[in-house]
Parts: C-alpha cells; structure tokens; sequence
C-alpha cells in the first residue's frame, strides 16, 4: 500500500512538471503568435507608405515631363514668333 501512495505521488509530480512544461510552451506560441501579428502589420503598413510615395514620384516626374514639353512649347512659340516677326 506504501509504494501504490508513493508511485501515485511521484506520477502527480511529474504530470505538474509536464503541464508547467505545457503551460510554458502554449505561452510561448502566444507570445510569438502577437509578435507576428505586430510586425505583418507593421510591413503592410510599410509596405502602403512605400507605395504611396512611388505613386507621388510618378506624379511628381508626369508633372515634370508636362512642364517641360510646356516649356519646350513655349520656346518653339517664340522662336517662331520672332522669326515670323522678322521676316
């Protein structure tokens, strides 16, 4: 009867060992699931800003082609002019 209460000590030692064990690697999985979390949406984030400015770029070099072939016309409109004045 002795060694039955002994053993069934010694098996509910060890299955506290195990669960505390259980418990650690389910807080683990927690902790790494909202670290992931945070940084997926940091990257999207990222990632939005990131595209927001090459969109601002490409307008930005569009307005800058504009205005230059708007120069270029200006600059062809008065050349003609002045030789359409001198002539």
């Amino acid at each position: 009867m002795l060694a039955l209460k002994e053993r069934s000590e010694k098996d509910i030692a060890q299955q506290e060992v195990e669960m505390k064990e259980l418990y650690r690697i389910i807080d683990h999985d927690n902790r790494l699931k909202e670290f992931m979390m945070f940084k997926a949406c940091e990257r999207t984030e990222f990632k939005e800003e990131e595209e927001s400015k090459k969109k601002k770029c490409k307008t930005e070099d569009t307005t800058a082609v504009i205005f230059n072939d708007v120069t270029l016309l200006d600059s062809t409109s008065i050349i003609q002019t002045i030789f359409v004045d001198e002539s």
